[in-house]
């Protein structure tokens, strides 16, 4: 009741694996075959090395893929608020800070009246982030 399987191998069963083994390394695969598998090993070498150099570059050379869509929305809207700023912005200037409106001064200039025309400004800022919010005006004590 002893299987064959469960026996060591014999000096003689080497050498049968041996000649058994010897005709399949005499087969050579078809020229289409060489020529499909080092294309592919090409292939993938190439992209392995296009990698390897681009983690290489320094992060400010290194490209970012960006779809088209988003591109094109970023630059509309940078064109736009570009546009925006310079229409807008001689129209909503703040005054300047020695410089009253044409109004308070002549109210300034009044001999009768005492007023006093004062500038204030209260900005609000956020460490780390920088001005959050500020807000300058003038106003007219008596």
């Amino acid at each position: 009741m002893m299987d064959n399987h469960d026996a060591l191998p014999e000096s003689d069963d080497d050498r049968t694996l041996h000649e058994a083994l010897s005709r399949l390394r005499q087969l050579e695969p078809p020229p289409e075959t060489r020529i499909a598998n080092r294309a592919a090993v090409a292939a993938a070498l190439d992209a392995w090395h296009a990698a390897r150099r681009q983690h290489q570059l320094p992060w400010w050379r290194r490209s970012i893929a960006v779809p088209v869509p988003v591109a094109a929305s970023v630059a509309v809207v940078a064109a736009l608020a570009l546009a925006s700023s310079f229409r807008g912005g001689a129209e909503q200037l703040p005054p300047q800070v020695g410089e009253p409106d044409k109004q308070s001064s002549i109210v300034e200039r009044a001999p009768r009246s005492r007023a006093e025309l004062k500038y204030y400004e209260t900005e609000t800022y956020l460490c780390g982030i920088g001005r959050v919010s500020s807000e300058s005006h003038y106003s007219l004590e008596e």
